[in-house]
């Protein structure tokens, strides 16, 4: 359940990037609830937003499969601003309460770890999994792939926490695909990156 409802946040936060931290936090949601009904550990569920997460960035990699997303994109926001009358960025300010993108953050990372304590060495440098960046394509379309790569690493969640497997095969425990879709990314002369963050 937790996997397929990170699949569903993902490719719902991709295309509609306005609110992509808001959908994190939504998709986060369903592993929590599976814990609160005694059904899953929160290992299960960290183990399902890794999966989900992982499996969507093989997806958004392939080059056959990719234009499909941009084509749902496209309908999809074509058909919510005909329903409201407006564009989406307008459209969801008006009316619907959802959290902050701070506040969908914050209830993200908590629900990365659930309180664990970390076991592991504390300070690895992070080694974005593959394909990873490729997920951020819709936030920061004009972003090169290394820069993408750059807003993970600074994004991160810290190493030692349980089921981190750092490496270009590992490494989804630490991925806070909520803070990287909140981050405000402006791009310099030398093609670093300055990162900020929502407020409010």
């Amino acid at each position: 359940h937790t996997n397929r409802a990170y699949i569903k946040g993902i490719i719902l936060a991709t295309i509609l990037p306005e609110i992509a931290p808001q959908l994190m936090a939504r998709a986060s949601e369903v592993g929590y609830n599976r814990i609160v009904m005694g059904v899953h550990y929160p290992l299960d569920v960290i183990a399902g937003r890794m999966t989900g997460t992982a499996s969507m960035a093989q997806h958004w990699a392939d080059a056959r499969f990719r234009p499909l997303f941009y084509e749902a994109m496209q309908e999809v926001r074509s058909s919510l601003e005909k329903k409201c009358g407006t564009t989406i960025a307008t459209c969801t300010k008006q009316g619907l309460q959802w959290l902050s993108a701070k506040e969908s953050v914050r209830v993200y990372t908590e629900r990365m770890t659930y309180g664990f304590p970390k076991i592991g060495p504390k300070g690895v440098k992070f080694t974005v999994p593959t394909y990873a960046e490729e997920l951020l394509r819709t936030i920061f379309p004009k972003l090169t792939k290394q820069q993408r790569k750059m807003v993970l690493q600074a994004t991160a969640l810290e190493s030692g926490y349980p089921l981190d497997i750092n490496g270009p095969d590992g490494g989804w425990q630490r991925v806070n695909f909520a803070k990287a879709f909140a981050a405000k990314v402006t791009v310099q002369r030398d093609g670093s990156l300055i990162i900020s963050y929502p407020k409010a």
